[in-house]
């Protein structure tokens, strides 16, 4: 029996009469010759009802009145569709030629976000990810639903910032140089602190750059602190290790080369164009210091994990200028708002703005999938779904699969984007929005295949027509507003140099966080998001897979599906789950830096258990378990083990 709420619910059609859903005379109802119903990932799932009605039934029942609003006007059409508890649609078009008549529906809650003309904005934040907004604009308009995301804290990539100048440069101050220990400097660092920041003013260099050059000298050599003349292993050497540093003595041409991006000619050189063309798209001064360095190293950012701080290369720059923060120029980075109903364009265009197309337009170059079935919403990236654990294999022979279709198209040669699959409603299993993975069909083989729509033209006949799209990755969110403004600044002596520019674009996940590691989180949310149960013996397989009756995991189960899953490839036995005996010899003891495995190992499985401790930048230990003294399936909890640590040894993967 299909688990899709609509495929096998009869159709019944009800009115609002007195404020109550009245369900239509059987007379009226039998007037119905086709239901046709299209559940979809894009917007709001629809229902499309045609019915011969020549003696007038349904207008004689007033099912094409319309409520009424405030002062008693005319307001919507009252008519209502339910195809269970669960799924209500409501009127929103209707035609009639001779005795026919076609009725469109769409789902209630969508065409609530649609009605919705309320305005609403929220500053970025650490705390505020575009889900989060979205989120509580749902729950703001339908506060009965629930809401799925299991993207809901990660800040989205965003693109880079567009930096535009306007010079006022009346009465700037001449830079008098670093004062004798200012800025906690010895006269060594103050000497090459000097000479960097030298380099910059003489070549024009935007203000960013100044801090992006003082980070990096921090970083590398601690102002020239350390040993920096002679070449590291990997060939290194002068006041910013530089590869194939001709002369690293010289630290202005090495700071020219750094601001302008020049090759050395000895294979090494910095990167990225430039720490000067960088300027012009990014904002922050600590991914210009490390992408100019080595850009494989961001957003890893090495310089901070060794405790260097924007606000250190900020007070020297400050000192630089006399204790006046910057130069003559000042760097106002503003984080824009998430908006919709936003008052613009004529009138028409502001009566016809609402809280869907708003949302709509947030979404739409993010490559994600907002869609509704039953009493949920549900928001995805293309991302996380190509990365998610396939629900289903299908192929021709799959039980209720009549056929599987697809097409080239000559401007992608090498794969089908689209595939269709006719089924039998009474067979088909799996939800709208989940994905699937195909076999036998050597183009479309080994992909992650999204379930885009469910289409059945008819609810009294069993046939359905399911498309399966590629899920789009997507492109980043649009970039901090352009706020960069130079102007006069007056000399003040002691000035607190301040914070002038924007820091890292990730969340509290991090953006320093292991691409390996993101993957485990992907696995853990998925196992969570799927509410597999609690399994004794479940998941000792291929690492990934739910095994028992019914399917789900144990908690090494849990534990190897989360670190063997997709690309995460943490385990020592590649594609085995491991058992609690094998994480206590798992990779080496103590701690992780991000990840660490909890192992109590008795020698009786029913005595011993295993569980994940995730401990990223900038958020408090999270930890991820089966089973434990609650006994449920996989889960996230604020302590492991409810708080019992006694007998568990730490164990965690070289690197994480």
């Amino acid at each position: 029996m299909s688990a899709i709420p609509g495929l096998t619910v009869p159709v019944e059609l009800e009115v609002n009469h007195k404020g109550k859903m009245i369900a239509l005379p059987r007379a009226i109802q039998n007037t119905v010759i086709t239901t046709e119903l299209n559940l979809t990932t894009e917007g709001a799932s629809t229902v499309t009802i045609i019915t011969r009605d020549p003696d007038k039934l349904l207008q004689k029942a007033g099912y094409f009145a319309m409520a009424k609003g405030e002062g008693g006007k005319p307001q919507k059409p009252r008519g209502e569709l339910h195809l269970d508890k669960t799924h209500p649609f409501v009127a929103v078009d209707f035609k009639k030629k001779t005795d026919e008549y076609t009725l469109e529906f769409e789902d209630r809650d969508f065409n609530a976000l649609r009605e919705d003309k309320t305005p609403a904005k929220a500053m970025r934040g650490p705390h505020m990810t575009l889900q989060r907004f979205v989120k509580q604009q749902v729950h703001r308009v339908c506060p009965h639903c629930d809401f799925v995301c299991p993207q809901l804290d990660e800040q989205q990539p965003r693109e880079a910032t567009k930096i535009t100048r306007k010079n006022e440069t009346a009465n700037s101050p001449a830079r008098e140089g670093i004062a004798s220990g200012a800025a906690g400097l010895t006269a060594k660092q103050r000497q090459v602190a000097e000479e960097l920041l030298d380099v910059v003013a003489e070549q024009n260099g935007h203000p960013v750059v100044e801090i992006a050059i003082i980070y990096a000298g921090l970083g590398e050599t601690n102002l020239g602190e350390d040993d920096y003349l002679r070449p590291n292993s990997d060939g290194a050497a002068g006041v910013l290790q530089e590869l194939g540093c001709p002369d690293p003595a010289d630290v202005k041409a090495i700071a020219r080369r750094f601001c302008k991006g020049e090759s050395t000619g000895h294979g090494g050189g910095f990167r990225e164009g430039g720490a000067i063309a960088l300027s012009k798209t990014v904002s922050n001064p600590a991914e210009i210091a490390v992408r100019v360095e080595d850009p494989s190293h961001w957003p890893d950012d090495a310089y901070a994990n060794e405790g260097v701080t924007i606000k250190r290369a900020e007070a020297i720059v400050s000192a630089y200028h006399g204790g006046v923060p910057g130069s003559s120029q000042q760097t106002k980075i503003t984080e824009p708002a998430f908006e919709i109903n936003k008052a613009s364009g004529s009138l028409e265009e502001k009566e016809s703005e609402n809280t869907l197309t708003g949302l709509e337009g947030l979404l739409r170059n993010g490559g994600w999938q907002f869609w509704k079935l039953g009493n949920k919403f549900y928001l995805y990236t293309g991302k996380y779904l190509q990365k998610s654990r396939a629900w289903a294999t299908i192929s021709e022979t799959t039980p209720g699969v009549v056929d599987l279709g697809w097409e080239l198209d000559r401007n992608e040669p090498v794969k089908a984007s689209k595939v269709i699959i006719e089924a039998r409603a009474a067979l088909w299993t799996v939800p709208l929005g989940k994905v699937i993975k195909i076999e036998g069909e050597g183009e479309v083989d080994n992909l992650q295949w999204l379930i885009q729509t469910i289409e059945r033209k008819d609810v009294t006949d069993n046939a359905i027509t399911i498309t399966l799209i590629l899920p789009e990755r997507g492109k980043p969110e649009k970039g901090a507003a352009e706020e960069v403004v130079t102007k006069t600044i007056t000399k003040t002596s002691g000035s607190d140099p301040g914070h002038n520019t924007s820091e890292g674009r990730e969340g509290a996940t991090g953006a320093s966080v292991n691409q390996q590691v993101e993957q485990v989180i992907y696995n853990c949310n998925w196992m969570v998001h799927e509410n597999f149960p609690y399994v004794y013996g479940g998941g000792h397989g291929k690492a990934g897979e739910p095994t028992g009756s019914p399917k789900g995991f144990d908690c090494s189960g849990a534990v190897s599906a989360a670190l063997g899953g997709g690309d995460a490839n943490l385990l020592d036995q590649e594609g085995q789950a491991l058992g609690t005996e094998g994480f206590a010899e798992w990779g080496e003891p103590g701690k992780g830096q991000w990840i660490t495995v909890w192992v109590l190992n008795t020698g009786d499985p029913h005595a011993s258990h295993v569980f994940l401790e995730f401990t990223l930048p900038g958020e408090k230990p999270k930890y991820f378990e089966s089973g434990g003294p609650g006994g449920q399936g996989p889960h996230w909890a604020s302590v492991g083990n409810g708080g019992d640590f006694s007998g568990f040894q730490a164990r965690h993967h070289k690197g994480f």
